[in-house]
Formats: structure tokens, C-alpha cells, sequence
């Protein structure tokens, strides 16, 4: 089973079993850390739009904890706004879950 595979199977586990929660959640912030931050680094470097990947950093750093305010797009259209954050969702699922409150911290 791939490492993806098993992390989605796990955030799906955390929202079916709320009891579980505080048990599964340590395990995905730790897991799989490594490989998570390089695919947001390699995500971020191919950005060639300027606006974009200074949103896209700034989500980054959101999502990895390092700032307490989700970014403002700036002069990003609403279009690139989303893609931006669909594709950083996409390699940190667990996040989406916490923001939309289904997973706690």
C-alpha cells in the first residue's frame, strides 16, 4: 500500500471514528512529513507566476504551522487562488480536515 493510500485511508478513519482521533492524528503529522514538505517545495518551485508562488509560500507556511493567519491572495485572481489551494490540499488532506473542523489539532 502506498504511503498515500494509507494516509487518506487513515484521515478517512479519523472522520468515520471520532473516538480515534486523538490517536490518529499524531500519526499523520508525523508521517510521511518528509515527503510531504518536498512535494509542497516541488509544487512551489515549478510555479513560474510570481504573484501564484508567493501565495503558494505563504500557504505553505499556513499549513505547516508557521503562521497562525491563512494568506491573502493579493493580485492572484480567484481562479489561481484555487488552484493554488486545491493542489496544496491535495498534499496536506489533513489540513482541509482540521479547517473544516472534522479533525481537531
Amino acid at each position: 500500500m502506498s504511503d498515500s493510500l494509507l494516509r487518506k485511508r487513515l484521515i478517512r478513519l479519523a472522520h468515520s471514528k471520532p473516538e480515534l482521533r486523538g490517536e490518529i492524528l499524531p500519526l499523520l503529522k508525523t508521517a510521511g512529513r518528509t515527503a510531504t514538505d518536498a512535494k509542497a517545495k516541488a509544487y512551489v518551485a515549478r510555479i513560474k507566476n510570481a504573484a501564484k508562488k508567493k501565495y503558494a509560500q505563504a500557504l505553505v507556511d499556513f499549513l505547516e504551522g508557521k503562521t497562525n493567519k491563512e494568506p491573502e491572495r493579493g493580485s492572484l485572481s480567484v481562479m489561481g487562488g484555487q488552484a493554488v489551494r486545491m493542489e496544496l490540499f491535495d498534499i496536506y488532506p489533513e489540513r482541509l480536515l482540521i479547517q473544516k473542523g472534522l479533525l481537531s489539532e
